[in-house]
């Protein structure tokens, strides 16, 4: 009714904002012009700093690029001398260097050996920059999206697989951060449980020669098999496929606070692994578990007892688990596990802690 009464191009600058719309009648030449300078430059787009190169202003998933977030060749999208902020899932700000630190005064001394201290590096700050510059895109047609989606009866997790962009871009390590967790290993067998829509699967892939996903999740699972990775539905890890596959690392990714029986899936990886195989466990902090059943989330029959005080009380809780299961760690470190948000907070972090693991001789 709008646009027919007002017009066509009433009707575009009020829905797409003026800026596209400038841009649109204009051209991209006239538009940088005016928002840059005569002389090209930088849009600020936060007040901490996170900057927007005008060249990859546009980045798009594709075949090349299932993370959607970009190459991270060249420049970098963000200014490495900032520090841009994320938010915590209570609403708080984290600048993102920060996100990376593990205070070695709060964890165990005989572990000070194995922390490998990370910074966020090209693909991060992609990551960053296409948040800052797609959250009201994301936040707009697509949340409208899925909430239908979710009232013809589909729940997240089938929203996330029918329509992955819905769900919005994740980010937790790059490619060249998950090699050096893997102490420079290539050509592996990895087993990926509980993959999601393949985001995260992709990053590590690169040092991978053959990769088996498992999900819960019927889309998920046809989501996994569009981007061409090989997945099985499983529940528990007990079937065929899976014990027939005999991985060199499983991976499980910010899953044993979201499924229904955390300790089950634990004892499952444990029995699959040899002695030379390895485990990537990531946790979120602090620790508040939660599944999917039925379309509404729930607390999960299995919990385990973390004490969310701190953030060296969390991990230290979390250690005496692993322990108890005979496994060694290898390297740990701490990133955070990136989600898009929306134009209020465009980038939310969940505090992670990624562990690499292996059986105790």
């Amino acid at each position: 009714y709008q646009r027919r009464v007002h017009g066509k191009q009433w009707y575009q600058r009020r829905v797409h904002g003026k800026q596209w719309y400038q841009r649109r009648v204009h051209g991209k030449q006239w538009y940088q012009r005016r928002v840059h300078g005569q002389d090209g430059g930088q849009v600020k787009l936060h007040d901490d700093g996170v900057r927007l190169d005008e060249h990859d202003e546009e980045l798009r998933a594709d075949e090349n690029d299932p993370t959607g977030i970009g190459s991270g060749d060249g420049k970098p999208l963000v200014e490495e001398s900032h520090n841009p902020v994320a938010y915590t899932k209570d609403g708080q700000e984290a600048t993102l260097y920060g996100c990376y630190v593990i205070p070695k005064e709060h964890i165990p001394e005989h572990l000070h050996s194995v922390v490998l201290d990370l910074v966020p590096d090209d693909r991060t700050f992609d990551f960053f920059n296409y948040c800052y510059s797609h959250s009201r895109f994301h936040y707009g047609m697509l949340s409208l999206m899925r909430r239908g989606l979710e009232m013809l009866g589909y729940s997240y997790l089938d929203v996330a697989g029918l329509m992955p962009q819905v769900r919005g871009r994740v980010h937790l390590l790059s490619e060249a951060q998950w090699k050096l967790l893997l102490g420079g290993r290539e050509d592996l067998r990895l087993l990926d449980v509980g993959a999601g829509d393949g985001t995260i699967t992709y990053t590590i892939k690169d040092w991978c020669s053959e990769v088996l996903c498992t999900e819960t999740n019927a889309q998920l699972l046809k989501c996994l098999k569009r981007r061409k990775l090989d997945a099985v539905l499983t529940e528990d890890l007990d079937c065929v496929e899976v014990h027939a596959f005999r991985p060199d690392v499983i991976s499980c990714l910010n899953v044993l606070d979201r499924c229904n029986a955390p300790g089950d899936l634990l004892r499952g990886m444990l029995d699959l692994m040899g002695p030379s195989t390895q485990l990537i466990l990531s946790m979120s902090y602090p620790y508040e578990p939660v599944t999917e059943q039925d379309g509404a989330w729930v607390e999960p029959e299995q919990k385990f007892i973390i004490d969310n005080d701190t953030y060296g009380s969390a991990v230290e809780s979390f250690l005496h688990y692993l322990d108890a299961a005979g496994l060694d760690i290898k390297r740990m470190c701490r990133a955070p596990y990136l989600s898009q948000g929306d134009n209020a907070n465009p980038v939310n972090a969940f505090d992670t802690t990624v562990y690499l693991l292996q059986k105790k001789p």
